[in-house]
C-alpha cells in the first residue's frame, strides 16, 4: 500500500457528462492528494440541453477539491468528440509534462495503481522501447514471474507514459494503408489482425479516427507494461459510453493491491499474453449471431442480460 501524500506526478483526468462517477474517482484521488490535476473535458454536444447540465455539474465538483492542489482546466466550449478531445488534450498536457498518468472517468484505479506507475515511470523514463505502463491485467489468472511484465498493446484503461513516447501519435492514412497487414504479425493470428484492421476502417467510414486504436498502430512492436494483478476497475459500461456499450465477455473488474518488489530481471517480451488476451475475449460465433439478431429487435431488452 502506498503511503506517501501528495503525489507529485501530474495526473490527467479526462471527463464528460457521468457527474457519479467523476466523484468515484474524487474520492479515490483524495487519498494520494495528487499536487497537479489536469481535466480534459468536452463540451456537450448540440441541441442536448440535459447533456449541457451534466458536462457542468462535472466540471463543477472539481470547484470541491479539499486538498492542497494545482489544477488546469482544458475544457472544450464546444463539442469535439471523445477521441479529438483526449488527443487535443494530451498534446496540451505534454507540452509541458514530461510524464503523466492517465485516467478517464470511468477507469477507476487501485490505491496502488499511483505507486506502481510513479515506480516505472521513473525506472524506463529513458527506455525507447517502453512506450507506456498499463493499469490493466486483460486476463485474470494469467500467470507471470515477476511483479509486472513487459509484452504488446496492454491497453489504456488507466496508463501513464512520457512526453518523449506521446509525441508518436500522428495519423498519416497513406502510413496506414502501407503497413496495416504488417500490423502485429506473428503476435496475433490473421484472424485478430483482419477484425482490428476492419473495425479501424469502420471509423474511418464514419469520419472518425479512435484515438486509442492509433495509438497501438504507432507503437507498433515497441513494448508497455502490464501488472501481475488488474489494478483498473471498468465501470463504464453502459448506454452512455462512447465505446464500451456492452460488458466485453470475459473482463474481471475485480483489482487487487500490488506492491512492485521484484523487477524482471530484462525487459523481454511476453509474446504468450497477447495470445491469452486473443483467446479470453473472442466473441463465440452463437453469441454475435444473437447480438445481431436483437440490433434488429428480435429480441426484448429483458433478454439483454443473458448473452
Amino acid at each position: 500500500m502506498m503511503n506517501k501524500m501528495d503525489y507529485s506526478i501530474p495526473i490527467v483526468l479526462i471527463v464528460f457528462n457521468r457527474p457519479e462517477l467523476v466523484k468515484k474517482q474524487l474520492e479515490r484521488l483524495r487519498k494520494i492528494k495528487p499536487q497537479k490535476l489536469y481535466i480534459v473535458s468536452d463540451g456537450a454536444r448540440a441541441g442536448r440541453d440535459e447533456e449541457a447540465v451534466q458536462v457542468n455539474e462535472v466540471r463543477r465538483l472539481f470547484d470541491s477539491i479539499d486538498w492542497e492542489c494545482h489544477i488546469e482546466k482544458i475544457y472544450a466550449m464546444k463539442n469535439m468528440g471523445c477521441d479529438k478531445r483526449i488527443v487535443s488534450g494530451l498534446n496540451q498536457v505534454f507540452e509541458t509534462e514530461e510524464q503523466a498518468v492517465i485516467l478517464e472517468d470511468d477507469c477507476l484505479p487501485h490505491e496502488s495503481f499511483f505507486e506502481y506507475c510513479r515506480i516505472l515511470l521513473e525506472k524506463y523514463k529513458d527506455n525507447p522501447e517502453i512506450m507506456y505502463i498499463s493499469g490493466t491485467k486483460w486476463v485474470k489468472d494469467y500467470s507471470i514471474p515477476f511483479d509486472y511484465g513487459f509484452s504488446y498493446n496492454t491497453g489504456t484503461w488507466g496508463w501513464a507514459t512520457w512526453k518523449r513516447a506521446w509525441k508518436e501519435w500522428h495519423w498519416d492514412i497513406e502510413e496506414w494503408q502501407s503497413k496495416k497487414m504488417k500490423w502485429m504479425k506473428g503476435i496475433y493470428s490473421k484472424r485478430f489482425r483482419k477484425n482490428w484492421i476492419r473495425d479501424m476502417e469502420r471509423y474511418f467510414e464514419k469520419d472518425s479516427i479512435p484515438w486509442d486504436y492509433v495509438w497501438r498502430f504507432c507503437v507498433g512492436r515497441r513494448l508497455s507494461v502490464f501488472p501481475s494483478v488488474n489494478l483498473i476497475e471498468n465501470m463504464g459500461f453502459d448506454e452512455n459510453a462512447t465505446h464500451t456499450k456492452e460488458k466485453m465477455e470475459g473482463y474481471d473488474a475485480c483489482t487487487a493491491e500490488l506492491e512492485i518488489v521484484s523487477h524482471p530481471k530484462e525487459i523481454v517480451a511476453d509474446y504468450q499474453y497477447p495470445r491469452e488476451i486473443e483467446k479470453q475475449y473472442q466473441i463465440p460465433f452463437w453469441n454475435k449471431v444473437i447480438r445481431k439478431l436483437r440490433a434488429y429487435g428480435v429480441f426484448d431488452e429483458k433478454d439483454k442480460g443473458t448473452v
